[in-house]
């Protein structure tokens, strides 16, 4: 039985590994890319083994860059071992070193700790290879950017900074789609480096671009990018300007309800161009308290594929589809809220907010109007049922202080023997959790009550919005959170998530990451 099993794994493994590079020579978009991935992923528990033994291999960086995708799709953490062993032989290819990189900063490494010079045979042609596969991957499909941006956004800080220089020494006309992108995003000091960039690439496009980020961006940047095209036309040069991305008719639209962390998803696809043919697709994750916390997409979907996504998350969360206006008013808010506070937008914002097409998004506060949904007060519904509705099934608090009131009242139930002591001290100690836990937050809950509150209208849900109103208006008006029962039941329930997690082992007061 134990020869079968090592088998199964060698066959495996050879079958994975033939695929890998099956599709690192097929002609694929990344969206098709990403999918075959995602389907050999799901194959077998040990897909892995085919995927480092190809990275170890290979010297192709097109087979390695496929070959950690698998792993990425995967996000196994059991491959970690095998990917750190493989930085440190010395007959792994540099490029797929480089590659195993990318794959362990997905998995929360720092590249700085690990990467040292006696990793790579040598750092300067690698990093000469990447970029030029990067520049040919753009010139053949610039559509990529919308994905090099999101990994560029889980570089730390020194990172990016070298990363946009390194695009900034190549001087290729190529670059320019890429530090365009870069030029519009909210950090200012990559931003004014990839303004810089442009103006050192003498070019009709480089020009054009600069011109566009001066109608787009704040102070300092828009004075960098005049400089810099001043620059370029005093050498003569005309500019150029690429023909703006045609967009058609929306496909699918979708937002979903607040969860317990205060967060959402916008989803929007809708098709590339006036035909019925490739669609483009984008999730926006919206915070209460961040703002735009994340975005990420396809440009190269198909409508089957777009159906299936609405299908998986319809699944998982329940939605309110159909109306780009509601959910660009949500977007502008989550813009709102990061302006505020002082919080960067993910740099692939830039690149995948095009979904939302021509509608108006400057960042705007959005309040909603409970007049104009609320129903009848005489139907609201009965308070201990708001925790069930599906829509607020998430609304449980995470928060090291339920862990402590948990613990304390476990104590409680073992030291007292009379019923009535155990649910006056429980009382107590919920009361003084409630104050800590609410209190401070009570504007942002008021907040979520009130656009959950509309959420469920939207659905249809009036008497359950009418209810969520009222006790919004109770806590407006003064009412201590430790007097409200509705936060007194999403407490208990809160309690009892945390007790359950007590004895099944794990405790969010020393494993503060565990549950993101």
């Amino acid at each position: 039985m134990g020869a079968g099993r090592v088998d199964d794994r060698l066959l495996v493994r050879q079958e994975v590994q033939r695929k890998l590079v099956e599709l690192a020579n097929a002609k694929l978009t990344p969206a098709e890319l990403e999918k075959a991935l995602r389907h050999l992923a799901a194959q077998s528990p040990y897909t892995k083994l085919g995927a480092l033994k190809l990275l170890e291999e290979t010297s192709a960086e097109r087979e390695a860059s496929v070959a950690v995708g698998l792993l990425i799709a995967l996000g196994d953490s059991q491959a970690m071992d095998g990917a750190l062993s493989l930085l440190h032989k010395r007959n792994v290819a540099d490029v797929a070193k480089g590659q195993l990189l990318r794959f362990l900063a997905t998995m929360g490494c720092d590249p700085s700790d690990i990467m040292t010079p006696a990793v790579f045979r040598d750092i300067n042609k690698l990093a000469s290879e990447s970029m030029e596969l990067l520049l040919k991957d753009i010139a053949d499909d610039e559509s990529i950017i919308g994905y090099v941006l999101e990994e560029f956004a889980g570089f730390p800080p020194e990172m990016q900074f070298g990363y946009v220089q390194d695009l900034v020494h190549t001087r290729d006309k190529r670059v320019i789609p890429l530090l365009y992108a870069l030029a519009r995003g909210d950090d200012e000091v990559i931003a004014s480096e990839a303004v810089k960039g442009l103006g050192t690439i003498a070019e009709a496009r480089s020009l054009g671009v600069l011109n566009q980020v001066r109608d787009q961006t704040e102070a300092l940047v828009r004075r960098l990018a005049e400089r810099e095209s001043r620059r370029l036309s005093f050498k003569g040069i005309v500019p150029e300007y690429a023909p703006s991305k045609m967009l058609g008719d929306l496909v699918h639209v979708a937002v979903s309800g607040i969860d317990g962390q205060g967060c959402r998803i916008v989803w929007v696809a809708r098709f590339l161009g006036k035909g019925r043919g490739r669609l483009i697709a984008a999730n926006f994750l919206l915070s209460l308290e961040q703002g735009l916390k994340d975005c990420y997409g396809t440009a190269h979907t198909t409508r089957r594929e777009s159906a299936k996504m609405r299908k998986t998350l319809k699944r998982s969360h329940p939605l309110v589809e159909g109306d780009l206006a509601y959910a660009t008013l949500l977007v502008r808010d989550a813009l709102f809220v990061s302006q505020r506070q002082g919080l960067l937008l993910p740099p692939q914002w830039t690149y995948w907010k095009s979904v939302l097409g021509t509608e108006e998004l400057t960042p705007k506060q959005y309040v909603p109007q409970p007049e104009e949904w609320v129903g009848d007060s005489a139907m609201e519904t009965a308070l201990p049922e708001l925790l069930t509705l599906e829509e607020l099934a998430e609304w449980y608090e995470e928060d090291p202080l339920v862990y402590d009131a948990a613990e304390e009242i476990m104590k409680i139930r073992r030291r007292f023997r009379s019923g009535k002591a155990k649910t006056k001290a429980a009382d107590d100690v919920l009361r003084k959790a409630a104050t800590a836990l609410f209190q401070p937050r009570l504007p942002e809950i008021i907040r979520r009550l009130d656009l959950t509150g509309e959420f469920l209208s939207r659905r249809g849900k009036t008497a359950s919005a009418g209810m969520l109103l009222r006790i919004a208006r109770e806590l407006q008006s003064g009412q201590p959170p430790e007097h409200n029962a509705f936060l007194r039941d999403l407490l208990v329930l809160s309690v009892r998530v945390a007790e359950h997690n007590l004895k099944a082992g794990y405790d969010l007061r020393r494993t503060p990451d565990g549950l993101e």
